[in-house]
């Protein structure tokens, strides 16, 4: 399943949630920190048309690098340029 997001609903989207959960966050303004997701990898099987759950999957924020593991339900690595 592939769900389309239009670009202009993500600023919209951010600012709701800052509204609701920002003052949690005092020192954190995402909209100041947020980079457009330029590239995405993920280790994609051809004939099931899914994505390997256990590979590692790789954002390119605007050349910052955000690697996603995650092996099992309650392991969880995120990674930053490294």
């Amino acid at each position: 399943m592939q769900d389309d997001v239009r670009s202009d609903v993500w600023p919209a989207e951010l600012e709701e949630l800052l509204v609701r959960i920002g003052h949690r966050f005092g020192r954190v303004d995402l909209r100041r920190r947020m980079r457009a997701l330029t590239h995405a990898w993920l280790v994609w099987d051809v004939q099931d048309s899914e994505w390997f759950s256990d590979c590692p999957v790789l954002l390119d924020l605007t050349g910052e690098q955000v690697e996603i593991n995650h092996a099992k339900f309650d392991d969880l690595s995120i990674t930053w340029n490294t």
